[in-house]
């Protein structure tokens, strides 16, 4: 058998073993995808199908039949879900602004500001990702009463307004940012606030 034959046959065996792998890989992913999508399917399913099917029992992956009047229900008689997105959309967007302002200046005075403690204040901040969040229920409640904010916005925003892993994920960020690009920016006449 010459090199070329020898050469050859051992690349015919790698394709045939990328083949297999790839192959392999197909069959996890779509796999995989029919998992994540089977979900999903079936919520729009009993979404669509009336209430006298559902209650025979029973599984259908297709509808028998199919009506679309809880979509009309929710979304023309009773559009309460359009008051929930909006309550949604503004708490959302409201609680991430906030976060990103509080935790970019904790976490940039923490890596770039020398100032004593530093390091046990991260520290204390990295430490309070142990405590499990419902042991903060009660005094959270305690506290939203005594400043008057119970049954508005920002009941549910204050309370998520700092975090550590906002302060963690910045700090992280902020040691990346090489400490020259900070140092022009001082040369050119920025302060700490506006860099």
């Amino acid at each position: 058998m010459s090199n070329a034959d020898a050469s050859r046959s051992l690349t015919d065996r790698l394709t045939d073993r990328d083949t297999l792998y790839r192959i392999g890989l197909y069959v996890a992913m779509y796999g995989l995808a029919v998992v994540f999508f089977v979900p999903y399917w079936r919520m729009f399913q009993l979404s669509v199908t009336p209430m006298s099917v559902l209650s025979q029992g029973g599984f259908h992956w297709i509808p028998p039949e199919v009506t679309f009047a809880v979509w009309q229900r929710y979304l023309l008689e009773e559009p309460i879900i359009y008051q929930w997105a909006f309550n949604t959309l503004l708490i959302a967007s409201i609680t991430t602004f906030i976060v990103l302002v509080v935790d970019s200046m904790i976490a940039f005075s923490i890596t770039r500001l020398d100032w004593p403690g530093q390091g046990l204040i991260l520290a204390v901040i990295m430490a309070s990702f142990m405590i499990p969040g419902y042991v903060n229920i009660i005094p959270l409640y305690t506290l939203i009463n005594d400043l008057g904010l119970m049954n508005s916005y920002w009941a549910i925003i204050l309370p998520f307004a700092a975090g550590p892993l906002g302060v963690f994920l910045l700090v992280q960020f902020f040691r990346d940012i090489p400490e020259e690009l900070e140092e022009a920016a001082r040369l050119d006449g920025f302060s700490s606030l506006r860099i």
